[in-house]
């Protein structure tokens, strides 16, 4: 599959913002290249606006949204994702925030989906299921797009002089995800520190490519928040003999991961 070259350096955002996206001949090209805006299936209406509002204060909304997203992305054909799919690849090259949160999610699913919830209140039980749910949603954009491959950065990426990174498969195989994500949360800062202006503006031309498909990736910053205070909640609410073994350390993982940005 062919990169996108004039991606080759992106820069990464941890917040929403209203601001219009950079205005380049990269972001001409790519908006070009992505076609038609796109129209969301199941529990959407097609053209309409993200209600950000609703959103902000509704997990259940937000999550409907992605996972609308998702099946979206899912039912195109291989050639009308493959400019998603490159346009993730650059970003898991090159934003040291976006590898580590699509490493963060993968290993949430896996971790959350293993856990037995029978152990928490009723009440804890529907906060875990939400949880899950939306993990379950932002881990299946990173699938659907190929994030999950977690291609080791070529020569020209960001990435591959800035931080240390493991592969998609190495990742799979880990017996401790949870320390490999804690590693990439780590090396974020330092890495977003070192960035030039070009990465910070070709990061806004991948998310030009994926954004039509998504709604916005604010869909996805509500979501990683949902996601951190309904772990928190439950630690909070519930006994700590009743949480499942090792929502702890993922609870710990995600607050981490939300404290950094860039």
């Amino acid at each position: 599959m062919k990169r996108l070259i004039f991606l080759a350096l992106t820069g990464c955002s941890a917040a929403y913002t209203a601001e219009a996206p950079v205005q380049s001949e990269d972001v001409a090209v790519l908006t070009k290249a992505v076609g038609e805006p796109a129209v969301f299936l199941p529990g959407l209406i097609a053209e309409q606006a993200l209600d950000t509002t609703r959103m902000e204060g509704n997990a259940s909304y937000t999550t409907e949204v992605l996972e609308a997203s998702v099946l979206h992305i899912q039912l195109m054909s291989e050639p009308q994702r493959e400019t998603l799919v490159d346009a993730m690849s650059l970003l898991v090259s090159n934003c040291p925030y976006t590898r580590a949160k699509v490493m963060i999610f993968l290993t949430l699913d896996e971790g959350l989906s293993a856990m037995d919830p029978s152990t928490l209140s009723p009440a804890g039980q529907v906060r875990f299921a939400q949880v899950l749910r939306g993990v379950k949603a932002e881990a299946e954009f990173f699938r659907a797009t190929n994030g999950d491959a977690l291609p080791m950065p070529l020569s020209i990426d960001y990435l591959a002089s800035s931080i240390q990174v493991v592969d998609g498969p190495t990742f799979a195989a880990s017996d401790e995800p949870v320390t490999l994500s804690w590693a990439a949360i780590e090396q974020i800062d330092d890495a977003v520190a070192g960035m030039p202006a070009r990465t910070q503006e070709s990061i806004q031309a991948a998310w030009a490519v994926l954004d039509p498909h998504l709604g916005d990736d604010v869909v996805l910053h509500f979501n990683e928040r949902f996601t951190r205070d309904g772990l928190r909640a439950l630690e909070k609410t519930e006994s700590a003999d009743a949480l499942p073994e090792g929502l702890t350390a993922l609870a710990a993982m995600m607050d981490e991961f939300l404290s950094h940005g860039c």
